[in-house]
């Protein structure tokens, strides 16, 4: 559903809501629509809280996915490891070098 849409039901539901609650102006002292205006916000700040976490997540997805640049210890305890200096490879090496390392940081 797209977003212009979905913000219409939204309004279309508070709308309803709201007629209901204040539909009627008797003025009979009935407090029960400050708990539905109530229940009607912590719905809304509901849909907040799980949209910024869905956002949250998607960017760890993300950040797993993308090949980060290597920590300089990470790289130091490869050079240990191989006996190679880092700086002395080319771009290609790099990026291999680099996969490597990022593979051992996810497994370990």
């Amino acid at each position: 559903m797209p977003p212009a849409a979905k913000k219409k039901a939204k309004v279309a539901a508070a709308a309803a809501a709201a007629a209901a609650v204040g539909g009627d102006d008797s003025g009979d002292g009935d407090d029960g629509g400050l708990a539905d205006l109530k229940m009607l916000l912590q719905k809304h700040n509901a849909g907040k809280k799980s949209e910024a976490v869905k956002k949250a997540r998607q960017r760890a997805r993300e950040f797993e996915t993308k090949r980060a640049k290597p920590s300089v210890m990470a790289v130091r305890k490869w050079e240990a490891r191989t006996g190679d200096v880092y700086a002395a490879l080319g771009v290609a090496e790099r990026e291999a070098v680099n996969a490597e390392i990022h593979a051992g940081l996810v497994a370990a």
